[in-house]
């Protein structure tokens, strides 16, 4: 049967098991068999897409993008592909990493790396997992290892021919370590959504991955194309403050890609750039003072219990009065990789919940 272009634009992957039909009607289902996203007419809990509205049709394909990190093993053994010389790369900290590509097996020193990993290369070259990597289910059956304080020895039994790593995840004095071992450790760095698809991309060329990579890629740099174009046509922006520990109190700044995320739901971070850190503390008088529209740090219950019950000054907070309180899904807050855009769908649903 001849597809429409509708249909076309969602196969990205030629894997009939993930691509979405036509339901009744305007409207798109997805059948997701790793995340299990039977909840009616989408992918994305709680939303109905419809195919006439060019925003919600990429929104949909948030969640489909993420399922394609089980495909990205696939059932073929991997082909080991040598090349005949050393390669030169700098990572995003500007390191030298002599690597001869695709040659061995790789893998990442945290979570969000696993899941950069998983999207782009064949399982058979990934060699292990960190202690606390949870997704996706195909990486389940890897064998683990700590990493918080890293067990160098336990990174060297699984014979890793590159490392990847995350800035801010692997202290330096690791990195040099694993080097002076003879593994070649690649960091990555995440300002941006950008920043991510790219980083996709840079995995591709050094594992002689880049088909894959950059067919994953280029999928999620369009549907980032739409949801930004979108988010920053917003008339009217909410501020919100995501905090990440609540006593003291700690929240994500400026020069995280937290505010980049915040861009495509429409809303801006209610940190500026004048703060400097990226994870600042806080004071309750200058929350006073930034009295966020919305505060993104767990249920109401939850900040209830745990922080306004702390803090009762902050009761005043318009955030709190008009019961703007929502938890994100963790996993996908947290962590920088092809995840990316369906937090920001998470949020952007949060921030419309709120009425903005």
């Amino acid at each position: 049967m001849q597809k429409s272009f509708q249909q076309e634009k969602f196969l990205y992957l030629n894997n009939e098991d993930y691509a979405p039909t036509l339901g009744a009607g305007p409207y798109i289902t997805i059948k997701d068999p790793m995340l299990n996203f039977y909840t009616g007419k989408t992918g994305l809990p709680g939303l109905k897409i419809n195919l006439r509205k060019r925003f919600a049709i990429f929104l949909a394909a948030t969640a489909f993008i993420a399922s394609f990190l089980l495909p990205a093993c696939g059932t073929k053994p991997y082909e080991h592909k040598f090349a005949d010389t050393l390669a030169v790369f700098k990572d995003d900290l500007g390191n030298r990493v002599e690597v001869v590509p695709g040659r061995g097996r790789v893998m990442g020193l945290c979570p969000s790396m696993t899941e950069m990993l998983y999207a782009v290369c064949p399982d058979t070259m990934i060699c292990g997992i960190t202690e606390a990597c949870n997704y996706p289910p195909a990486a389940m059956h890897k064998q683990r290892v700590k990493v918080f304080p890293p067990d160098l020895e336990g990174i060297l039994r699984l014979k890793p021919s590159l490392i990847f790593t995350e800035e801010g995840m692997t202290g330096p004095e690791n990195a040099e370590k694993l080097r002076s071992m003879g593994v070649p450790v690649y960091y990555q760095s995440y300002l941006t959504i950008p920043d991510v698809i790219n980083g996709l991309r840079d995995i591709g060329k050094l594992t002689k991955c880049e088909a894959r990579a950059n067919k994953v890629a280029d999928s999620l740099a369009a549907i980032e194309k739409v949801m930004r174009e979108t988010g920053e046509s917003k008339a009217k922006k909410p501020k919100v403050l995501v905090i990440t520990w609540k006593n003291p109190i700690y929240a994500h700044g400026y020069n995280t890609i937290m505010t980049d995320k915040l861009a495509l739901a429409g809303a801006d971070n209610a940190l500026d750039a004048k703060l400097g850190k990226q994870y600042p503390e806080l004071s309750r008088e200058y929350l006073l003072k930034l009295d966020p529209d919305i505060i993104f740090g767990g249920t109401p219950e939850d900040m209830e219990k745990n922080f306004f019950s702390i803090y009762p000054e902050l009761r005043r907070l318009k955030a709190y009065k008009n019961k703007h309180l929502y938890a994100l899904t963790d996993d996908l807050a947290t962590r920088p990789g092809p995840r990316v855009l369906q937090a920001a769908a998470e949020m952007k649903k949060l921030v419309e919940q709120a009425g903005f």
